[in-house]
């Protein structure tokens, strides 16, 4: 029985209240991370100086990077710390302060007095005003650097973890041409003028008061409108437009320009990070390959054509919300992968012969002009409502030549290129966009799912499932994963959060049985029928919510846990489950080093004692080791060992 909150009756109280004092302890959210750099940055001298006022304009130099990207200024001669957006470790620059905090500011760069360490010049034209890409100025060796140190600090104060260098590992980078282009998935917004992030202009015009009236060519109403405008101006006037200071943007307008005419003004592209309506229209994204650049275009091209809107949720009209544009592996690396067999443990440089050039989608073997090095793309448009009707023309268009001859490529594509399918994802209406949830799936030409290939074993993965979004660097990660888990013959693995079942499977070979538990239904079905395209017959899945679900008597007691969470990290009820079910070891992969410290914290009792011993919650963290499969930004894999403690 679970009571409200997830906590089992059965539990003892004084466990129960362990527990629920660490999390009010150690959760970690964005602000305490900050409390926690800036008590890092101010321990290190200085003497308390005048807060700074909101909107002022103060010399900064920057000292190192904070968990989530933030550059570290201390105020001069003083001991107070401004966090500065697109700040990097050693650049002088002038910054206005937009928030403060009793031990913190929060400012945003306006321009460079001088150039940061280990500098080198973007390649990508929307580096200024896009979010995305923070630490692409930022010399590769440099950004795993500060990935290792950020890591290694929330093992000190958040996780208790006294002696980091006994349990922390070298991080795993990416190999050379294997920076850019890297992933396999992303998602794109659509929008009108009025919320391109590029139309507020670097003085934020709009939100001077500049006045928006109806758009009869996409039907929204001046409210609707003024709301869009609002966002993309604050964007603007805090610094991430072309001209406001956060970097430059060579083209960027170009992408917005060409967007007048008779297509109402539809633009795609990507949406500011806290700005949830204002979106930077963009024509090439160098984390994507090259053809899922011109694929991103066509269906833009596409969608103006037959004159469809983007969704307006003051007024809910229009349509469309988004795109996602998938790729799957080549033929020649699913060939590759049939024929390698087994694990590869390392975490040095592995295959590709590509030329590290953004956009570059070479592989060991492989050329994309071949026949074998067809790549296939899904293409999966989420809409407010059913979309089907309105989409078929689009569906059709992007898929009529590859169905009438298969193995040729679809309309306007590079040769060798084809959209295997395309999809339409509807919503639920009324739901914040933090909060999206599926409503309906319809596939509307072709298939809904793309192959990939991992150590040796072929997924299939559908559209709206959960799949590592950089397919080479996931097989280091699950590389260490299984090297991590010492699994023997006789044990049960029990795999949390399983997805698809890429982690269970690939490990299924090394032990007698894998349980795998994930919330969601349609990536618990591709998890069987890849456990089934794979020959694998000692894989289960279960689905199943783990905040909610009850464990114990559902699934035999396992030997080795592998956790893979969200960026929440762990409930209260699976790390209760965690401490009482008996496993020997608990892999816990995560990509949020944040939340994965305050759950090393609880499962090792409120802390990790010296080099990780257990603080009296039943396990001591034995190892810890970052794995970066997204260059170019903040943000980082970790795979961190516990081991149960023998008596506790």
């Amino acid at each position: 029985m679970l009571l409200h909150g997830g906590w089992p009756a059965r539990q003892a109280v004084g466990l129960q209240q362990l527990l629920r004092a660490s999390v009010r302890t150690v959760y970690s959210s964005a602000s305490n991370r900050r409390q926690s750099a800036a008590a890092t940055a101010a321990a290190q001298g200085g003497d308390a100086v005048t807060a700074p006022q909101k909107g002022q304009q103060l010399e900064l130099e920057c000292s190192d990077l904070a968990f989530g990207g933030e550059g570290i200024c201390k105020l001069p001669g003083g001991g107070l710390v401004v966090f500065v957006e697109r700040a990097l470790p050693g650049e002088r620059l002038v910054a206005r302060i937009t928030e403060t905090k009793k031990r913190f500011a929060k400012a945003v760069k306006l321009s460079t007095l001088r150039p940061h360490d280990a500098a080198v010049e973007p390649p990508c034209q929307h580096f200024g005003p896009c979010g995305g890409c923070t630490l692409q100025s930022l010399q590769y060796e440099a950004q795993l650097a500060a990935k290792q140190r950020q890591v290694a600090e929330l093992l000190r104060r958040t996780a208790g973890v006294a002696d980091v260098e006994a349990v922390m590992r070298p991080i795993v980078g990416c190999p050379p041409g294997q920076q850019y282009a890297y992933r396999n998935k992303m998602e794109f917004s659509f929008c009108g003028p009025e919320a391109a992030l590029e139309g507020a202009g670097a003085e934020g015009r709009e939100a001077r008061g500049h006045k928006h009236t109806r758009n009869r060519s996409s039907g929204r109403s001046s409210a609707g409108a003024r709301r869009a405008a609002a966002s993309a101006a604050a964007a603007a006037a805090a610094g991430w437009s072309p001209g406001g200071g956060a970097g430059t943007a060579s083209s960027s307008s170009s992408s917005s320009s060409s967007s007048s005419g008779g297509d109402g003004g539809l633009l795609l592209g990507l949406k500011r990070p806290g700005f949830n309506a204002a979106v930077l229209p963009i024509t090439q994204c160098h984390l994507q390959s090259d053809a899922a650049n011109e694929l991103l275009q066509l269906v833009l091209r596409l969608c103006r054509q037959h004159g469809l809107q983007p969704y307006d949720s003051a007024t809910r009209s229009g349509l469309l919300q988004h795109v996602v544009i998938r790729r799957g592996s080549t033929a020649c690396e699913r060939g590759a992968a049939a024929t390698s067999g087994s694990i590869s443990i390392s975490s040095g440089s592995r295959g590709g012969t590509d030329d590290g050039k953004p956009g570059s989608t070479g592989s060991a073997g492989c050329t994309a002009s071949s026949s074998s090095g067809t790549e296939e793309y899904l293409v999966n448009i989420v809409t407010a409502a059913d979309g089907r009707k309105a989409l078929a023309p689009l569906a059709a268009a992007l898929t009529q030549q590859a169905a009438q001859q298969p193995g040729a490529p679809s309309p306007s594509l590079p040769a060798g290129v084809v959209v295997a399918g395309v999809v339409n994802s509807v919503l639920e209406p009324g739901r914040p966009t933090g909060e999206r949830r599926l409503a309906a799936e319809h596939v509307l030409a072709g298939r809904g799912f793309l192959y990939e290939q991992l150590l040796g074993l072929e997924f299939e993965v559908s559209a709206n499932s959960f799949f590592q979004t950089n397919s080479r660097q996931a097989e280091a990660l699950y590389s260490l994963v299984a090297a991590a888990a010492e699994l023997r013959g006789t044990d049960v693995l029990l795999d949390l959060y399983c997805g698809t079942g890429s982690i269970g499977l690939c490990l299924a070979g090394a032990c007698k049985q894998v349980r795998g538990v994930e919330v969601s239904a349609s990536a618990v079905a591709d998890a069987k029928r890849n456990a089934a395209r794979n020959g694998i017959t000692n894989a289960a899945f279960l689905q199943g919510d783990l905040h909610k679900l009850q464990l114990e008597g559902r699934l035999a007691a396992p030997d080795v846990v592998v956790v893979d969470p969200a960026r929440p990290g762990l409930s209260p009820a699976v790390i209760t489950y965690l401490q009482t079910c008996g496993a020997r070891r608990i892999v816990y992969v995560s990509c949020n080093a944040s939340t994965q410290a305050r759950d090393v914290a609880l499962l090792c009792g409120g802390g990790g004692g010296n080099g990780g011993g257990s603080g009296g919650g039943g396990f001591r963290l034995v190892s810890i080791q970052a794995v970066d499969l997204y260059p170019q930004t903040w943000h980082v894999e970790t795979v961190a060992v516990l081991d149960a403690v023998v008596g506790a």
